[in-house]
């Protein structure tokens, strides 16, 4: 009987939350990063540099720069 309540009251939260979430303007998460910063990191790694030189040259993270790496290897989209 407990857990009816409980999960009654979990969705009514749920729902406040998404409908607060709805009504605000502004955008939540991390700004991306700048494309001259993001291309000055895919010319870092053509130009042969590791992920972890180049994520230590543009102070970025090794994630980042992985990210970034997998982009530019995946192959272009074909449309028919």
């Amino acid at each position: 009987m407990l857990s009816v309540f409980s999960e009654l009251e979990r969705s009514l939260i749920r729902e406040r939350i998404l409908a607060g979430l709805r009504r605000t303007s502004k955008r939540s998460g991390r700004k991306p990063m700048a494309d001259d910063r993001a291309e000055a990191i895919r010319r870092s790694l053509r130009d042969g540099l590791g992920i972890r030189a180049t994520a230590r040259l543009h102070q970025a993270s090794p994630m980042t720069v992985t990210k970034i790496a997998r982009e530019t290897m995946a192959p272009a989209s074909v449309s028919a």
